[in-house]
């Protein structure tokens, strides 16, 4: 009789060693899931202000004083994506151009300073804050 108490003591904690490995296991891959998205988005981010500085935009959109530049360079950013873009002079708090898609309640922040030679030597700052739609706000 003491034997099938040991077996079913032994089935018990063999099921419960299982339930614990499966829902770790199920967890870190819904962790390393959300990091890779989100390192994903931290590139897109970079990538998109880097391009806008190289091909000019970022400068044409401060000298128009417009965001149209950016509508149009919006354009290559993935669907899936919401986006804000907001330009700031070097002294201001507040953008002088922005361009958003929709809003996001938690989002990736990617900045990139810029310069503009003509007229005066000024410096701007170009932030962008990037979430995918299903996280938006």
């Amino acid at each position: 009789m003491r034997g099938i108490f040991f077996s079913i003591d032994a089935i018990l904690a063999l099921l419960l060693a299982l339930s614990i490995s499966a829902l770790i296991m199920n967890t870190s891959s819904r962790l390393q899931a959300t990091t890779i998205a989100d390192s994903q988005l931290q590139k897109i981010a970079d990538d998109s202000l880097v391009s806008m500085d190289k091909s000019g935009v970022l400068g044409s959109s401060v000298v128009a004083n417009s965001a149209n530049p950016l509508k149009e360079f919006a354009r290559i950013i993935p669907g899936n994506v919401c986006y804000r873009i907001a330009i700031y002079p070097q002294s201001l708090s507040t953008p002088m151009i922005a361009q958003e898609n929709c809003a996001c309640r938690t989002y990736s922040i990617s900045r990139r300073s810029f310069v503009l030679p003509e007229p005066g030597t000024a410096i701007y700052l170009a932030e962008m804050r990037a979430c995918y739609k299903g996280t938006s706000g």
